[in-house]
């Protein structure tokens, strides 16, 4: 186990100054404890589907200095165990179904606390979200809370496969329709999550799980639901095109740019 030092900063989920301690991105347990490398946005934008991963070593997780001592303990305590559990089960079913999974189903879920894990993770992926969205601190700090923006929707696929994406708030415009999608999305085997500010789902196989705030903190569920698996190859939130896809889609512009070069 890897022991780190505080920073100084502003915690993103109160918003108070003072010691940030590290946060896990998903929890340490919910298998977030291997050596993973670490890139910056402009070398993960360059770096193709078969490309192999180079740059910084981190060891014991990923994870970011983001929230306060009492924040990140109360977080864990309320919430982590439940997202934990959420995803052994979504890991077991996985391995079962060696990836072709398409179907998510678990008894004794506490809907609510794993709702609110994920979301604890958004907030520390986004520096501003509780600043700019006030009720997310009060549904967050308090644990029986229910407060929710109805334009929000949150979304979950199964994910093995690709590279890990940590998107903060980013936006999708159609050309087609003219829509916009305002979005952020974090993954991490055995799970990736989608969290749809403004707009529509990018992709019909996601699975909504914004009705989980309608259980309370002590309220368990089965679930039977269906649930794909995406991979993540692209470096681009709501991009789930297998790799061969992409290095298609590759030589199609290159192709039509060779094209467009050779018109008088």
């Amino acid at each position: 186990m890897v022991r780190r030092k505080m920073q100084q900063g502003t915690c993103r989920l109160c918003g108070n100054d003072g010691d940030l301690t590290f946060e896990h991105i998903p929890p340490q347990k919910a298998f977030n404890n291997l050596r993973t490398i670490s890139l910056s946005w402009d070398q993960a934008m360059r770096l193709g589907p078969d490309e192999p991963v180079k740059g910084k070593v981190e060891q014991g997780g990923v994870g970011m200095y983001t929230l306060c001592p009492r924040c990140n303990n109360g977080t864990g305590g309320w919430y982590a165990r439940s997202l934990v559990k959420w995803c052994y089960r979504g890991m077991e079913i996985l391995e079962r179904s060696k990836g072709t999974a398409d179907l998510f189903h678990m008894r004794g879920a506490y809907p609510l606390r794993v709702l609110k894990e994920i979301m604890v993770m958004f907030c520390s992926v986004n520096p501003e979200m509780t600043e700019k969205q006030p009720w997310l601190r009060r549904f967050l700090l308090n644990t029986h809370s229910r407060e929710w923006d109805e334009a929000w929707h949150l979304f979950i696929y199964f994910n093995f496969e690709g590279k890990l994406r940590y998107s903060g708030v980013s936006g999708s415009f159609d050309l087609a329709t003219g829509d916009t999608t305002l979005m952020s999305e974090i993954n991490y085997p055995p799970f990736g999550y989608m969290l749809v500010m403004d707009g529509a789902a990018l992709d019909d196989r996601l699975t909504e799980i914004t009705s989980f705030i309608s259980y309370g903190f002590d309220e368990t569920a089965e679930f039977v639901m269906p649930m794909s698996v995406l991979p993540t190859h692209s470096k681009y939130a709501g991009d789930y095109r297998t790799r061969s896809e992409i290095l298609r889609d590759r030589e199609a512009g290159l192709a039509a740019q060779a094209a467009m070069r050779a018109c008088p």
